[in-house]
């Protein structure tokens, strides 16, 4: 095995040494900051429709577009004689990990939840079997969803409190804006209405009628937090938080106890926590300590009592 990985490495160097990568062009743009000229011969490879792009890659600018395709047919080259090296180094290592896995299902009500992976599969199954015994539900296939995708990632996948729908996150473009979808879980298929452009996350409300989201706006910054009514028009969806400085961002999760949905919008070097209340159907967050330089901190409600880690 070794003199052979050693005679088609030698025979890659050799292969390596007649390839010529592609040269990207010298476009020099000059700018004065704080008095100092700067030039970058490259700035032209920063597409200045970038937000377009992440919508729609064929919007890249065609120079830019040639350079990349010029650049992955090269990495083709010049990998190209390392590929059956490469197959055997990926089956050797998944031959070390447990491919039919589950993690620790997490008990809820009359079920219990959980994700696994079959053999050979890339994306999990959301699960759950009854807490009292019965047969397996998959809610949820992530690789018959990818089907036909080039790239598919799941962002969340929650149930809802009353144990009849789920809502999920899907990214089917690779440009981090997850669509939430909302499945009836009597027949499997979903509703009509989809959020679009959230970061994924998703925390139901306690009557099951509606989620919170966190908005990506149109600088792909994590902004705003809105609460969506299941069955509704997404334009019509309310506003709960907004964060207005561009140097912030706004993450949510729910708290263990599944009281909360907490709202953490954190800066360079410190965050500020909020507090919704999903057993009320409209409420208001509640801060638990406003920003301060230097001062982060994280928070978990337990009981009656409000953990705050800093």
């Amino acid at each position: 095995m070794a003199r052979d990985t050693a005679a088609k490495l030698s025979d890659w160097r050799f292969e390596l040494a007649g390839a010529a990568p592609p040269v990207a062009a010298q476009r020099h743009t000059r700018r004065v900051i704080h008095g100092r000229v700067l030039d970058d011969p490259y700035d032209w490879l920063a597409a200045k429709n970038w937000r377009e792009v992440l919508r729609d890659p064929d919007a890249l600018p065609v120079d830019i577009a040639e350079l990349i395709k010029a650049e992955n047919a090269y990495c083709d080259r010049v990998m190209g004689p390392l590929k059956n090296l490469r197959k055997a180094l990926v089956a050797e290592m998944r031959g070390r990990i447990k491919e039919d896995d589950s993690e620790v299902p997490e008990p809820d009500g009359p079920y219990a939840y959980y994700e696994r992976f079959h053999e050979g599969a890339e994306h999990p199954l959301y699960c759950r079997t009854p807490r009292e015994g019965g047969a397996e539900t998959v809610l949820l296939d992530g690789d018959a969803l990818a089907k036909g995708h080039d790239f598919f990632d799941i962002g969340d996948a929650a149930h809802a409190p009353d144990h009849a729908q789920l809502a999920w996150s899907v990214d089917d473009a690779g440009s981090e804006l997850y669509d939430i979808r909302t499945r009836a879980l009597s027949d499997g298929l979903d509703r009509a209405d989809v959020v679009s452009d959230s970061d994924g996350a998703i925390v139901w409300q306690a009557n099951s009628k509606a989620y919170y989201y966190v908005l990506i706006d149109e600088n792909h910054r994590t902004a705003q937090v809105f609460r969506h009514e299941v069955g509704a028009d997404p334009a019509e969806d309310a506003l709960i938080i907004e964060e207005l400085d561009s140097a912030w961002f706004v993450s949510l999760h729910e708290s263990r106890c599944r009281r909360f949905a907490i709202v953490s919008i954190h800066g360079h070097d410190a965050t500020e926590c909020w507090l919704i209340d999903l057993r009320a159907d409209n409420p208001t967050p509640r801060i638990v300590a406003p920003r301060e330089p230097r001062l982060r901190y994280d928070v978990e409600p337990h009981g009656d009592l409000l953990y705050i880690r800093n």
